[in-house]
C-alpha cells in the first residue's frame, strides 16, 4: 500500500470506529436527554421506529458511520489525485 492509501484508510476508518461508541453512547443517555428537552421527545414520534428509538439508533449509527467514512475516503483519494507531492531526490 502507498502512504496515501494508508492515509486515506485511516480517514475513512475513524468514523466507523467513532459511530460505535456515539452510538453506545446516545443509547446510554437516551433517557437522560429525553427527560430534558421534551420537544425532541414530541417530535420522535413521527419518526420511524418511533416505539424502539434506541434500536433505531444502533441500526441506522452504524450505517451513516460507514457512509460518512466511504466518502471522507473518497475525498481523501481524490485529494492525493489533485495535491501531487514534490519529488524527493534521493
Amino acid at each position: 500500500m502507498t502512504p496515501t492509501l494508508d492515509r486515506g484508510g485511516m480517514v475513512s476508518f475513524k468514523p466507523i470506529i467513532n459511530c460505535v461508541y456515539i452510538v453506545g453512547l446516545h443509547v446510554m443517555f437516551y433517557a437522560t436527554y429525553m427527560d430534558n428537552h421534551p420537544m425532541m421527545a414530541k417530535m420522535g414520534g413521527n419518526m420511524p421506529m418511533h416505539n424502539h428509538p434506541r434500536l433505531g439508533m444502533i441500526l441506522t449509527g452504524p450505517l451513516v458511520g460507514i457512509a460518512l467514512g466511504l466518502v471522507q475516503g473518497l475525498f481523501a483519494w481524490l485529494a492525493s489525485k489533485i495535491i501531487k507531492r514534490p519529488e524527493v531526490a534521493a
